[in-house]
């Protein structure tokens, strides 16, 4: 009851302020008694225990944007939030209030009923038919009463009212509510963040080989679909180039398996080091990678493919099964056109790999179309 009656008395006092100011003559400088008033509002306030409105987790600075096209009533909004956790912008019309949100979000919007232009309740309106995500909570304040104003201010899409004369003790309190309501939406904004970002990441794991962190099989099957419609629709070339570990099997047998698990996850790492940022390498199935290569011409091909060896044997890998005595690779090459679609490229590929191993390993057969 005691906050009540503070508040009250703070209002009749603003009032009566106000009314000495309308009735004072011009030569009497009437600001001078409005200031005097908001300095005794001021010191009072200080004097007075200000109560918490929410908690820490509730309330972390909050954005309000305060509506209101009559001056005393912005200054006394303010003068009430005053040394509370609001970040407060106060606009004065519906229209300005529209601005300001196209512009950026807000936590709280708390506005006035009765505007000329735009009242409050055709901004409540404007915002839930498309600009809502800009401000989760609105806060009507109204001086008109009755069921059915407030049923009308429901019906516009606020989220509550407030009625004039504002009292101190119902504004927070009314905050405090909108503080909560906005605490939980940040919340499931959160949750939400989180699963798409989980979900992302298990997208991006479901489609990385696990050993070797290249793209696998399954993204490779997404990818041709896409490379071949590229290719019939906008006439794109892509070269595909099956490369292959020497002798892997000898390898694994002299040095064991986890040796050879060493081995490829080095491989692909030399493969991706080497190629272009539009190119792309997936691991294909035991020691072999596919790399995906856009707009290659055979001069460009075989310069990636020197690449790739001059960078395997600046590594140097040791394998005295191989007649070169260290780790190498076997490249076949073929190119996606309208007249080689994808399956049939493929087995191109896979036939070039095969003569490059009858013809000694360690080198590049390309397919005849190239």
């Amino acid at each position: 009851m005691t906050g009540e009656n503070e508040s009250r008395n703070e209002h009749s006092f603003w009032m009566d302020a106000k009314d000495r100011n309308r009735h004072h003559s011009q030569d009497e400088e009437p600001t001078i008694i409005r200031k005097s008033a908001w300095e005794l509002l001021e010191k009072k306030s200080d004097m007075r225990f200000h109560r918490e409105i929410a908690s820490k987790e509730a309330v972390d600075r909050l954005r309000l944007l305060v509506c209101e096209d009559d001056d005393d009533q912005r200054r006394l909004i303010q003068h009430l939030l005053k040394n509370t956790p609001y970040d407060i912008h106060c606009v004065g019309s519906g229209r300005e209030a529209i601005e300001v949100l196209n512009q950026c979000s807000f936590d709280i919007l708390l506005t006035d009923w009765l505007m000329p232009s735009m009242d409050g309740v055709a901004l409540c309106r404007h915002l839930n038919s498309g600009a809502r995500t800009r401000v989760p909570y609105i806060l009507l304040m109204t001086a008109l009463s009755g069921a059915c104003s407030v049923s009308d201010a429901i019906a516009s899409g606020a989220d509550d009212y407030l009625c004039k004369p504002l009292k101190k003790d119902e504004l927070l309190a009314r905050l405090e509510s909108a503080a909560r309501y906005c605490a939980k939406i940040r919340q499931h904004q959160k949750r939400e963040d989180d699963l798409r970002e989980r979900s992302h990441e298990l997208y991006q794991e479901s489609r990385i080989d696990a050993l070797t962190k290249v793209w696998n099989r399954r993204q490779l099957e997404e990818d041709l679909r896409i490379f071949s419609s590229q290719q019939e629709r906008y006439g794109r070339e892509y070269t595909f180039l099956l490369a292959d570990v020497d002798h892997f099997k000898a390898y694994n047998d002299n040095y064991g398996h986890p040796a050879g698990d060493r081995i490829l996850t080095t491989v692909a790492g030399v493969l991706k080091d080497s190629l272009r940022c539009c190119d792309k390498v997936y691991r294909y199935g035991g020691e072999e990678f596919m790399i995906v290569l856009t707009a290659a011409p055979q001069t460009t091909l075989k310069n990636i493919v020197t690449r790739i060896q001059d960078a395997l044997a600046r590594v140097n890998i040791i394998h005295q099964k191989s007649q070169i005595g260290r780790l190498s690779l076997s490249f076949g090459a073929a190119v996606l056109t309208t007249s080689t679609p994808v399956q049939r490229c493929i087995k191109e590929m896979d036939r070039a790999l095969y003569r490059a191993k009858e013809q000694g390993r360690n080198r590049l057969v390309v397919c005849d179309s190239i």
